[in-house]
């Protein structure tokens, strides 16, 4: 399935509406309704935090098959893995708080 696909199919398995996904991603229900139907691009940023609300992996949202980590890794590259996961995390988290600080100020 394609990106937009994704997108609305998990948006109708949890029976939300568009406007709810909209001020997830701090855009409005037109500009989100455009992500759906593939008339908009999704930027990766957007995509992380659908990802977070979802609680699914971002490669979900692509339409990827999950692969988590490379299946032989050896100690450092794991632990090179293990902090890449952090920094998408941190990153995520970042941008929730930004999205909060933006509704206040509205």
């Amino acid at each position: 399935m394609a990106l937009h696909e994704n997108l609305r199919r998990l948006r109708n398995m949890r029976d939300l509406k568009q406007e709810v996904l909209a001020q997830v991603c701090g855009v409005s229900q037109q500009t989100y309704s455009k992500y759906e139907t593939g008339e908009l691009p999704v930027s990766a940023d957007t995509v992380l935090l659908i990802a977070k609300f979802y609680n699914v992996p971002v490669a979900e949202i692509y339409g990827l098959p999950e692969t988590g980590p490379p299946k032989v890794l050896d100690a450092k590259h794991l632990e090179l893995y293990d902090k890449l996961l952090e920094a998408q995390n941190a990153i995520i988290a970042l941008q929730q708080e930004q999205l909060k600080n933006k509704g206040r100020r509205s």
